[in-house]
């Protein structure tokens, strides 16, 4: 195929039929990048598995070592270069894609044909709630008591605005017995890790 298309032509080609161009959309399911993004989040994925398929000695355990280093590297510049190329918000955005959690509220949303951005304001708000039961769980100035009361709180809030988002109980209830275990940890009370007093010098 390379010798009968252009350059052009042969893009053209394996962004509707290469395996890169397959992955890729699976991987920015929940993303909806334009056309100009996928071609050039496209190029990046090309340029990195060129990168991980040079040819290597299999039996040199030396050389799986290098590999490995050199993927890891490889990934952090397709990472800077999608950043880069997509701009810190859209690049937000689809490292949110890559998430299962939000990748769910996607699918729920899209089956139950609510609007786009109650996944968004559903991944917002569990974002927010764990961020809120982490301040709790630290906060050395409230006793046990108050953590408790605070996490019940929290949870109590949280649940009321993300049925609130989903609108019908209906879809509420099917999003919380397939990916709601969340909800339910944020009522699991873990006691602030406190560093042990350092123990005194004898006389």
């Amino acid at each position: 195929l390379a010798a009968l298309l252009t350059p052009e032509e042969m893009e053209e080609y394996q962004l509707r039929h290469s395996n890169i161009a397959d992955n890729l959309r699976s991987q920015l399911s929940g993303f909806s990048p334009t056309e100009d993004e996928f071609r050039q989040l496209f190029r990046l994925h090309k340029q990195f598995d060129q990168q991980l398929n040079q040819p290597f000695d299999m039996t040199d355990d030396s050389q799986w070592e290098i590999r490995a280093r050199a993927q890891e590297e490889a990934q952090q510049a397709l990472e800077a270069e999608a950043r880069k190329t997509l701009g810190s918000q859209r690049y937000a955005e689809l490292q949110r894609a890559q998430d299962m959690e939000y990748r769910t509220l996607v699918q729920i949303a899209e089956r139950y044909q609510l609007p786009s951005e109650v996944a968004s304001q559903v991944y917002e708000m569990k974002q927010a709630a764990e961020q809120q039961k982490l301040e709790l769980e630290n906060n050395l100035a409230l006793t046990e008591e108050q953590r408790q009361a605070g996490l019940a709180a929290v949870v109590r809030t949280t649940e009321r605005a993300v049925a609130q988002a989903f609108k019908d109980p209906k879809v509420f209830k099917s999003y919380r017995k397939v990916a709601g275990q969340w909800l339910n940890a944020l009522g699991e009370y873990q006691p602030p890790n406190v560093p042990p007093l350092p123990e005194e010098e004898p006389q």
